[in-house]
């Protein structure tokens, strides 16, 4: 038994792990967990997995990593850890396992895959169809078959890996996915030049956020018509039509919603390289539009938008997510123990029960301001 855990709340964290289950030949052999970054810390947030699964046997990550700690941890408790993702912070994290614990990162149970030319969810989907289709190997016996290669977390990791899985290298081309996993890998890395193709991805997942897709936790509760989609592109591809068309309307609201949370936003200027440096600090629902938006507003000057949000569930902790153009905002996030890519990120902070909204507006201006006396973007 695998447990297989994902980045909660994001799509292409959700897909990934949709890919997993339908084409891995083994959807009784696994549990799904969506998991924050804040939980691949240590081992102490995974205790109530393994102490509810006595059978378990080791763990994929999918559109996520753990730290290096909590990799040597797992592998030192016996368990098989295997990592599928394309967060550049992944990769930077398991090359210090490298660099620090070599008796961990050649443990024949410790198996990575990064490449960040692909998301998460289409990484996924080309390596379990590939199972499926080749390796008469469900997508962890295939994963737990390749030889132990530390070169799989370069950073021109596909010339490495391909010499090792035997898979083509056109097969890590967009045109290889199906139509959806294609429309997920252009939103979540922008991949296209093409402005109708990013209109398209958009809405796609304007629906999917509307419809609260991720939230369902059940995949063998998924729609007859989106597990057509996600299985069958062919006869899937009327239904993936209407989730674009519908898709389109609510971007109309979408839109509409994040001018007015952007016109409310809390815009502060900091002298950054001898230009100006713009962030935008707010309650933004719909943060990817507003990155987008505040991107449009500041035509080839370096931005960053944050959104910190109050766990409700958790209430005493903040969601904090980062968007920005020509800065890298991943170091931010870095700074706060997250992650992520270099202009999308974010982090997740323990708050004190005193603590002001005010109190964590200045918290921000003070961490962006010592990212740039310190050169550190």
């Amino acid at each position: 038994m695998y447990q297989v855990l994902y980045h909660k709340g994001c799509n292409d964290g959700y897909f990934a792990a949709a890919a997993v289950h339908f084409f891995s030949r083994a959807q009784e052999s696994a549990v799904y967990t969506p998991i924050y970054h804040d939980s691949t810390k240590s081992l102490e947030a995974l205790k109530p997995l393994i102490s509810d699964n006595p059978h378990l046997e080791g763990f994929l990550f999918v559109d996520i990593a753990p730290s290096p700690e909590l990799a040597a941890e797992l592998i030192k408790a016996g368990y098989k850890v295997y990592v599928v993702d394309h967060h550049k912070s992944a990769r930077d994290d398991m090359a210090k396992l490298h660099q620090n614990d070599c008796d961990i990162m050649f443990n024949e149970n410790l198996k990575v895959i990064i490449y960040d030319k692909l998301s998460g969810a289409a990484l996924a989907y080309v390596l379990a169809t590939h199972a499926l289709a080749n390796s008469h190997l469900n997508i962890f016996d295939f994963i737990g078959s390749l030889p132990i290669c530390p070169l799989q977390i370069d950073q021109d990791v596909l010339t490495n890996f391909l010499a090792y899985s035997h898979i083509g290298e056109e097969k890590f081309g967009l045109d290889q996915l199906s139509p959806l996993y294609r429309l997920i890998a252009i939103r979540d890395l922008w991949i296209t030049t093409d402005p109708e193709e990013k209109q398209t991805a958009d809405q796609l997942n304007a629906w999917f956020f509307f419809n609260k897709i991720y939230t369902n936790e059940d995949f063998n509760k998924l729609s007859d018509s989106l597990k057509s989609a996600i299985i069958s592109p062919t006869s899937g591809n009327h239904y993936l039509n209407t989730m674009i068309e519908e898709g389109m309307m609510i971007m109309t609201v979408f839109l509409r919603q994040t001018r007015d949370d952007v016109g409310h936003a809390r815009v502060t200027k900091y002298n950054y390289k001898g230009e100006t440096l713009t962030v935008y600090i707010g309650n933004f629902v719909h943060v990817s539009l507003a990155g987008q938006m505040v991107r449009d507003l500041n035509p080839g000057q370096p931005t960053i938008l944050i959104r910190p949000i109050i766990d409700f569930k958790q209430p005493l902790k903040l969601n904090i997510s980062f968007r920005s153009n020509g800065v890298v905002c991943r170091t931010l996030a870095e700074q706060l123990g997250g992650g992520g890519h270099d202009m999308a990120a974010g982090a997740i902070v323990n708050l004190a029960k005193t603590d002001t909204v005010e109190y964590t507006v200045e918290c921000l201006d003070k961490l962006i301001q010592n990212a740039i006396d310190k050169n550190l973007f």
